[in-house]
């Protein structure tokens, strides 16, 4: 078949599906940059399947997907053992939280070299200029004290659990953080791990509540999730964040205090 067709597609409205064929990459589509989907189709948005020889993409060029809101379906199954997505596919993939629908193990490629030059380290070769991580994070006593070489990580492709240290306090060193996916990917319930830690790492439903939202990804603090601390920001009158809705996966926010505040502004204005 001849594939070159392909070559100059810049764009897709509608669903991709790939199927039973003997490719050994997808780079006929190497100039894709754009892919917009019907909301209303909930299944198979991207669907790679049952092609023996398949190992990888090589789609860098895939810069947009639309929708962004966790309505993005991706089927990816049944093709040879050593599939494999780069970074730079798992990170569009992460950042609009797709949903995996499959029950083989993705893993993330060995090359780790990005055309947007952008570094890979993996975990064992950390240092303070890799912006993405490959492979568990597990930070504890013995290593606490080494935890600012994360602070330009964006993505952690693999398990994030922080447990029994000693002189952790909070999770500032994060502060970059943008997304978390587990690699090998399989579908199931994926969580950030927080917990036996000799410090509040969280004092607040507030502070568990930006870093899940930051990343994407549920926080279990402890065994529970960040409506199970407090609600209100301690020593502060007026918190805007009231409540969180982990169902819906959304803050709710109260006014009322900033209303209060407005008119007090105004008081002083025109008295």
């Amino acid at each position: 078949m001849d594939l070159s067709k392909f070559s100059n597609l810049k764009k897709v409205l509608g669903r991709i599906e790939v199927s039973r064929t003997q490719l050994t990459n997808l780079s006929f589509m190497g100039n894709l940059e754009s892919l917009i989907v019907d909301i209303n189709q909930n299944y198979g948005h991207l669907s790679i399947h049952d092609n023996p020889n398949l190992k990888f993409l090589g789609r860098n060029s895939l810069k947009k997907i639309t929708p962004t809101d966790q309505s993005f379906n991706l089927i990816i199954v049944d093709n040879h053992p050593e599939f494999c997505l780069n970074t730079q596919e798992a990170q569009i993939f992460a950042d609009i939280s797709a949903v995996f629908h499959n029950e083989d193990k993705i893993y993330i490629c060995p090359e780790l070299t990005r055309t947007d030059g952008v570094k890979v380290c993996k975990i064992d070769n950390l240092d303070e200029g890799c912006h993405h991580v490959v492979g568990d994070v597990i930070i504890d006593e013995n290593n606490e004290m080494d935890v600012w070489k994360f602070e330009n990580v964006t993505h952690i492709y693999g398990n994030l659990v922080i447990r029994d240290t000693k002189e952790l306090v909070d999770l500032s060193f994060l502060s970059s953080l943008g997304s978390v996916p587990p690699f090998p990917y399989i579908s199931y319930i994926h969580f950030i791990e927080i917990r036996d830690n000799s410090q509040e790492i969280f004092k607040v439903q507030r502070d568990c509540l930006l870093i899940q939202a930051k990343t994407k990804t549920t926080i279990k603090y402890n065994g529970m999730g960040c409506s199970k601390l407090p609600g209100k920001k301690r020593n502060s009158v007026g918190s805007i964040y009231d409540y969180y809705d982990e169902d819906s996966s959304n803050v709710h926010f109260s006014l009322k205090y900033l209303c209060v505040c407005q008119l007090l502004i105004m008081f002083f204005i025109y008295k």
